[in-house]
């Protein structure tokens, strides 16, 4: 191996050290499976990969600075196509960029969900109903833009969510399922502290958009935060504004608050980015992403492709979620490869603001993709007020590159059903 220290990048391919190479990654990626998983007992391994991983972010001892090189947990290995990442079961490498990767323990999960493997959401599309007056131009400073630019505000924080509501319907969603592991809100439907006070008030893990409006000048701020009981919330800056331009101004009935001729830019405060896996049991990690994240996926393509979660869900202020519109798209995308199932989900009220010609006016408030299954469009019935999906989790056989096989334990989450739920009050 000495002799080929020198070797150029472009000829490893075909020399022996490539080989070589290849036979250390797949024994290291052997001995890396479950590292970064809560198990019932820890060994030494599992005790130092833990700690690398929570206090430096990486799987990697001192040895390999994190701005070089970033080793993370692996959930899915690519079973379409074949490239780098096509070669590890348990590890995702990740050369760093403008993206920061977060890996957080909630294993909050009851204990019956390994027996009957299924996981259970309850979406709340809130608010029901879009105030057009929430919309307005935002003063801040654009003086290196155009003079067509300019900044538009949502004051979000003007509806607070009804906490004892939401108990109500989380009772009656378990009354009907049998048990209820999470609640899911659209983007901007909560405000700064209310996932903890309903994560306490019914025991389940919150995930749901955030906002704080701009103040004069200084920007607002577009979050999503998941948090559980007895656990520390785990927050996530929205990496993208959101453009409101002549179309969408038009679509949502916006033209007497924002001049359509003009560009408008969401004025919320754009921070270092980051992406956070959230492991909530040993088969099952969590990432989500705020809207045009979604569509803008440049910044965190490479590091979702590699580690490939088990569930992402988007948060979206948008129109109806149809199997035609950008949404499924690209949760398509991600469903197709590495595997992960994605739900995106948008509010009642912006669902029914939505007026596009030539499509009728819609509920379809969310959409589910898996990797097996088309594009499922989950409508909010007349009169409801949250739907219920039932993830039924599935084992495949995933195999690598090399075909090595993971002797069927890589879980999928699948939808099962769908139960529409309302508050038993009148």
């Amino acid at each position: 191996m000495n002799q080929s220290l020198d070797l150029p990048l472009d000829t490893i391919s075909k020399s022996e050290v490539a080989e070589a190479l290849l036979l250390i990654t797949i024994a290291a990626d052997e001995a890396c499976s479950g590292a970064g998983f809560p198990r019932a007992t820890i060994d030494g391994f599992d005790g130092a990969a833990g700690f690398n991983l929570f206090l430096r972010e990486t799987l990697c001892s001192e040895a390999i600075s994190p701005s070089r090189a970033v080793v993370l947990p692996k959930v899915h290995t690519p079973q379409t196509g074949m490239t780098l990442r096509s070669i590890t079961h348990n590890v995702a490498l990740y050369c760093p960029g403008e993206v920061k990767a977060r890996w957080t323990w909630m294993p909050f999960l009851r204990p019956e969900v390994n027996i009957d493997w299924n996981f259970r959401m309850l979406l709340l599309p809130w608010p029901k109903a879009i105030d057009r007056k929430a919309f307005r131009p935002s003063p801040g400073q654009l003086t290196n833009m155009p003079r067509e630019y300019g900044f538009f505000r949502c004051d979000s924080d003007t509806v607070r969510v009804d906490i004892e509501k939401v108990k109500r319907i989380f009772k009656t969603a378990v009354k009907e399922t049998g048990h209820i592991d999470a609640i899911v809100f659209p983007e901007l439907a909560l405000r700064p502290k209310e996932p903890e006070k309903i994560a306490k008030a019914t025991g389940a893990l919150i995930v749901g958009g955030c906002g704080t409006p701009p103040a004069d000048e200084k920007p607002g701020r577009n979050y999503a935060s998941i948090c559980a009981p007895e656990f520390e919330a785990v927050h996530q800056s929205k990496h993208h504004r959101w453009r409101l331009e002549n179309r969408q101004i038009l679509q949502y009935d916006l033209g007497e608050r924002l001049d359509p001729m003009m560009q408008w830019w969401e004025h919320i405060e754009i921070g270092p980015r980051e992406l956070n896996f959230v492991t909530l049991a040993d088969w099952l990690v969590l990432s989500f992403l705020i809207c045009e994240d979604l569509a803008r996926l440049d910044p965190v393509n490479q590091l979702l492709h590699s580690v490939g979660p088990s569930l992402i869900i988007a948060l979206l202020m948008d129109g109806p979620q149809l199997s035609s519109r950008w949404g499924a798209r690209y949760a398509t995308v991600l469903a197709d490869d590495p595997g992960s199932s994605v739900l995106t989900l948008t509010s009642i009220g912006m669902s029914e603001a939505s007026r596009v010609e030539g499509i009728p006016p819609s509920r379809v408030v969310a959409l589910w993709k898996d990797a097996f299954s088309g594009p499922v469009e989950i409508p909010l019935e007349p009169g409801k007020d949250g739907i219920v999906l039932c993830l039924r989790r599935e084992y495949r056989q995933e195999f690598a590159a090399d075909g090595r096989r993971d002797d069927g334990n890589t879980a999928y989450l699948r939808l099962h059903r769908q139960v529409q739920v309302s508050d038993p009050s009148p």
